[in-house]
């Protein structure tokens, strides 16, 4: 799915997670990878045992049965007559694309919160991680977890698959590219067929360069009103603060309100670059409508 849009495929020597793994067409692609292991999480249990079947030869893999859901504990399958298509939210409508969908069973299963699923792994800093979502009408709450997860951006790659079963608002671009900006991730190409859309995106320095500095120029800037409100107090008081002290507090300052400065230069650099990432973005939602086009027309 993503290997023939990913570059740096091949050096992904982290742990490659996919949620939602179902039938893992991938599964060839994954084993190709130097990744240290290979983490397929799926709900139905049917596949899921076939695929632990499939893993029982292949130590790298690891094989969880679960759903994806904003909570840990139970949760209730909706399995549906396409092949593989299942859900934690029962369709309200009917897509239109699929008349002969049926709701078949239902299933208790366990479920599993993103952010909990990311600790037990242990992802290293020092490695390169993906992250694959096909977790259809949890896709928004994933996107919600990873932009409260700390650390932030714990994934190099993060792959957003929307389905048949998908619900309407992870369809809605505007709202869907916003989840993915504030989790920290930019968008890099977008593939798909049919009802599917895959968006391949990769963890923004940008974003998180920009967040450094935020930090550091609010701590600046604290520093900043401390010592001036101390030179106040020491002035309002009447007292002589040693020369050698209050030397320092000023020479402190000084290097204060340099970087500060040079922390409001950066930002708007930052600023910048983000307008050329807009005009970036305006290109692929050209890309996208084509692309909705080509898949109307068919």
């Amino acid at each position: 799915m993503a290997a023939d849009v990913i570059p740096e495929w091949p050096k992904v020597n982290g742990t490659i997670l996919h949620v939602g793994a179902g039938e893992c067409l991938e599964w060839e692609t994954y084993l190709g990878t130097p990744a240290e292991q290979i983490v397929l999480v799926e709900p139905d249990p049917e596949l899921a045992q076939a695929l632990r079947e499939r893993a029982s030869t292949q130590p790298r893999v690891q094989v969880i049965e679960a759903a994806l859901a904003h909570q840990e504990g139970g949760a209730t399958l909706h399995q549906y007559s396409l092949q593989g298509q299942s859900t934690l939210h029962p369709l309200p409508v009917q897509p239109l694309r699929w008349p002969g969908l049926k709701a078949t069973s239902q299933v208790e299963v366990k479920a599993l919160a993103l952010n909990e699923l990311l600790q037990s792994l242990a992802l290293g800093n020092d490695k390169m991680h993906w992250l694959l979502l096909d977790v259809p009408g949890e896709l928004l709450q994933a996107l919600e977890a990873l932009a409260g997860h700390t650390p932030a951006q714990p994934v190099e790659y993060l792959t957003l698959v929307t389905s048949p079963l998908s619900l309407e608002a992870e369809y809605d671009w505007p709202m869907l590219r916003k989840a993915i900006e504030k989790a920290g991730y930019r968008l890099e190409e977008i593939t798909g067929q049919g009802d599917e859309r895959v968006y391949h995106t990769r963890a923004d320095a940008l974003w998180k360069d920009s967040r450094r500095k935020s930090a550091e120029l609010n701590s600046a800037q604290q520093r900043i009103e401390a010592l001036t409100a101390e030179l106040a107090e020491l002035r309002n008081a009447g007292k002589q603060a040693d020369e050698d002290k209050r030397h320092e507090w000023q020479i402190q300052l000084s290097h204060l309100q340099k970087r500060n400065q040079q922390l409001e230069q950066e930002n708007q650099q930052l600023i910048t670059t983000q307008d050329k990432l807009e005009k970036e973005y305006e290109r692929l939602g050209e890309q996208l409508r084509k692309l909705e086009e080509l898949i109307d027309a068919s």
